[in-house]
C-alpha cells in the first residue's frame, strides 16, 4: 500500500503577496516585504506564478533569483529561468522547480525578480511550496558494519 503524505505537514508554503488584489506597479521582487525566504532547509522549491490581468502596455518578466541573506543583492541562477507573459496570458500559470543543493553554497535566500514594465496595474501572484529533505535509510551498526552505513551531511 503507498504511504498517504499529508500536503500541508510535509510542505512549507509562503505567499509572495498578502493579498492577489495587489498591482505590482512600484514592486521590484516578491515576496512583497523585500525579505527573501530562507530555503536552506529544503531540498526543493516550487514556486508558482499565478498571473492575474496583465495591462496592454506591460511587458512584466519574472525571473528566481537568489541571495546569500534575506535582504542581500539578488543574484542571478540561470538566464534561461526569466518568464516573459503574454499580455493574453491573464489567468495563466507558470512553475519552477528549483533544488536548493545545485544552488551556491552561501545562497540560500529566493525570491522572484520583477523587471521590464508593470507600471499600469499588472497583476500576479507567487507562491512558495518548500518540500522537505528526505534523508536516505540507514541501519544501525547491529545490521551493517559501520563502514557501510549511509550519512546525511
Amino acid at each position: 500500500m503507498p504511504r498517504i503524505r499529508l500536503f500541508a505537514k510535509d510542505y512549507y508554503i509562503v505567499s509572495g503577496l498578502p493579498v492577489m488584489s495587489t498591482a505590482l506597479s512600484g514592486m521590484t521582487s516578491l515576496p512583497e516585504s523585500g525579505s527573501y525566504i530562507d530555503v536552506s532547509g529544503y531540498e526543493l522549491v516550487h514556486i508558482l506564478l499565478h498571473l492575474g490581468t496583465i495591462d496592454n502596455a506591460d511587458s512584466p518578466t519574472f525571473e528566481p533569483r537568489v541571495a546569500n541573506s534575506s535582504t542581500g543583492t539578488l543574484d542571478q541562477i540561470d538566464s534561461s529561468l526569466v518568464f516573459t507573459p503574454a499580455i493574453t496570458d491573464d489567468g495563466y500559470f507558470a512553475m519552477w522547480t528549483i533544488a536548493v543543493g545545485r544552488l551556491a553554497e552561501d545562497h540560500h535566500h529566493l525570491a522572484m525578480l520583477l523587471g521590464g514594465t508593470y507600471t499600469n496595474g499588472s497583476y500576479a501572484d507567487v507562491i512558495y511550496i518548500m518540500e522537505p529533505r528526505r534523508l536516505p535509510v540507514t541501519q544501525t551498526s547491529t545490521v551493517l558494519p559501520t563502514a557501510h552505513q549511509f550519512t546525511w551531511t
